[in-house]
């Protein structure tokens, strides 16, 4: 694979990832999930804490009694992202994904 078609076929899979990224302000979604080329054909797509601290409460369950027992609508958010990124890549090389 060349440089510019992983580019391409992975900044397709960040721009899916974002997609499932929970928006109230958009901070999250627009400002801290970004797209990193590493060289070569590695990439790192990261929520960056620092510029959305809250981010992993996003992600986490609610045990907080200000919750009064509801769930967290977006618990689970980033596995979901993830194998959602796994099965776009494993679609568009011909391969498939295996959870163990």
């Amino acid at each position: 694979m060349e440089q510019s078609q992983f580019i391409a076929l992975t900044m397709n899979a960040f721009q899916l990832f974002r997609t499932i990224v929970p928006i109230e302000t958009g901070n999250m979604r627009y400002n801290a999930t970004n797209y990193m080329n590493m060289g070569g054909l590695s990439c790192q797509i990261k929520v960056d804490a620092n510029i959305a601290p809250y981010a992993v409460y996003t992600n986490a369950p609610w045990r907080s009694p200000r919750w009064h027992g509801k769930k967290n609508p977006n618990e689970g958010w980033v596995e979901g992202g993830v194998e959602l990124i796994a099965m776009y890549l494993a679609q568009s090389l011909g391969g498939r994904v295996i959870k163990e």
